[in-house]
């Protein structure tokens, strides 16, 4: 639990996907009639939302935006950094950067950046506040780099990443050549369309880390350029070995997926993508972030009665 959120102001996602709608205040016009805004229950909404109800039921994405932002503007944890070096806003800005990647990349750009151990000490005060997880890596002789960084309430994140994106538009706004700013701004939709596959990432990875807690360990496996994204350990079970994309899933996993699901002996594995696939490639299901959940609880229920 976010220590800093009241308990009643987050929702988890399998919590909120699996709640009947409420009605809350706000307006939709039908004809002459208001009626009262009844909020989405789709895994895009809650990726785009976040997890702060004010956000998930605000009557439109305008509102849930400035309820974000006012939580960023007032209750988003203070963390103190030498000045003039840094200030709440850059910590916090590139944290959303470096959301997906090692915790050392954290802040490894940029021609002033603070003492490595004070942006430990930031680190470990979002870990501390649950604004943030981290995703290990499978335990080996191999694996000596540091775990992957995620941010938990991807709503948050979002506007984090806008409020970079304006800042780092206003700088290529005062470029004097034309092909300049097309280029660096062409860069720019690439890097937040990078940026937004790995919130999806996290996002997928969170909602299944959570409602497997205390039942499995979840971790990271890379062996350049294999991967699995996700490697769910149960405590008395099989092992699960999950890829995730944006994409639309058509695509089978890569060769380096099929690789270190052998390596581990991984005996279940399946791509979350936003929607399923009827087909199935190598032995690898695609299912759709509610039926990967579902797939989930299933496994709960079944540890449970053995």
């Amino acid at each position: 639990m976010i220590s800093n959120y009241l308990p009643h102001e987050r929702a988890e996602t399998h919590e909120w996907i699996a709640s009947p709608p409420s009605f809350v205040s706000g307006a939709e016009i039908e004809g002459n009639e208001a009626l009262p805004f009844r909020p989405n229950r789709t895994v895009e909404d809650r990726w785009r939302r976040g997890s702060l109800l004010s956000s998930l039921e605000a009557p439109s994405i305008e509102v849930a935006d400035q309820a974000i932002d006012e939580y960023i503007a007032h209750r988003l944890p203070p963390i103190a950094l030498d000045a003039p070096i840094g200030t709440l806003g850059d910590f916090w800005l590139e944290l959303a950067r470096g959301n997906g990647l090692h915790r050392s990349s954290i802040w490894k750009g940029g021609g002033h950046r603070p003492k490595r151990a004070l942006i430990e000490q930031c680190i470990e005060t979002a870990l501390e506040h649950d604004l943030i997880f981290e995703l290990e890596q499978w335990p080996d002789a191999h694996a000596v780099t540091s775990p992957l960084i995620y941010f938990r309430d991807h709503g948050l994140l979002r506007r984090l990443l806008d409020a970079h994106d304006t800042v780092e538009r206003d700088a290529i706004a005062k470029m004097i050549e034309a092909n300049e700013r097309t280029r660096a701004e062409r860069k720019l939709v690439e890097r937040r369309q990078r940026r937004d596959d790995l919130s999806w990432e996290g996002f997928i990875i969170d909602a299944l880390r959570v409602l497997a807690s205390g039942s499995a360990e979840t971790f990271v496996w890379r062996r350049d350029p294999d991967e699995i994204d996700l490697v769910l350990k149960w405590c008395a079970g099989p092992l699960w070995g999950i890829e995730v994309t944006r994409g639309r899933g058509a695509k089978k996993p890569t060769d380096g997926f099929f690789e270190g699901c052998r390596q581990l002996g991984v005996v279940d594995r399946f791509v979350v993508a936003p929607v399923s696939v009827a087909h199935v490639h190598g032995g690898v299901a695609c299912l759709d972030p509610v039926e990967a959940l579902a797939r989930t609880r299933e496994e709960l229920t079944s540890l449970l009665g053995r």
